[in-house]
């Protein structure tokens, strides 16, 4: 299985859907995956699985609005289930 860090300008909408539905009411820290990037950079991130990648999407205050947008799109949509 391949596993891709991604941050949140470079989220696919199917990845955005995976982390609303595997943490539809957000997540807390013990979700957190937390590791050294080659930098030696503190990473921190939320794990999803899609066609056998596992990606790691890192966590930020971008994040959430990125996600609160999407899933308000959604709604309007009436693509989302509450």
């Amino acid at each position: 299985m391949k596993k891709r860090i991604i941050n949140y300008k470079r989220v696919k909408p199917e990845i955005l859907q995976l982390l609303l539905e595997k943490y539809p009411d957000g997540y807390r820290n013990k979700d957190l995956i937390v590791f050294k990037n080659l930098k030696n950079d503190i990473v921190e991130a939320l794990e999803v699985c899609l066609n056998g990648t596992t990606y790691l999407v890192r966590v930020g205050a971008e994040l959430e609005e990125v996600l609160q947008k999407y899933a308000k799109k959604l709604k309007k949509e009436k693509l989302l289930v509450e």
